[in-house]
């Protein structure tokens, strides 16, 4: 299993596998990755695979927090790493009426 993070490689050795399946990890979220696949027997190797992209996600964010006012809600949060921006949703408590209120670069809102 070859990896690189430019289409076309270059790419580097990530492992090895002994069935038809590769679990990668240690990856960056939200990070494209390009991977190709090299048959080998002995000394001898195949061409490479046709390259597949891959783009990792973002995991959310975490340790929520708010400060209600009467008038307005803060809030704030611990960042997902790879995160640029936020988009803050309010909903009913059952989770209906989605909508986005705001977006922000930095992990806080005041609503």
């Amino acid at each position: 299993m070859l990896r690189g993070t430019q289409s076309g490689g270059p790419y580097a050795p990530v492992g090895r596998a002994s069935g038809p399946s590769y679990v990668d990890t240690g990856l960056t979220a939200a990070t494209t990755y390009f991977y190709v696949v090299r048959s080998t027997a002995g000394t001898r190797a195949s061409q490479n695979s046709a390259q597949l992209r891959v783009t990792t996600t973002l995991t959310p964010a975490t340790n929520v927090r708010h400060t209600a006012h009467p008038d307005h809600v803060d809030l704030s949060w611990d960042a997902a790493s790879g995160a640029v921006r936020h988009s803050v949703v309010r909903a009913n408590e059952d989770g209906s009426n989605t909508v986005t209120v705001g977006s922000t670069t930095q992990p806080a809102f005041t609503e």
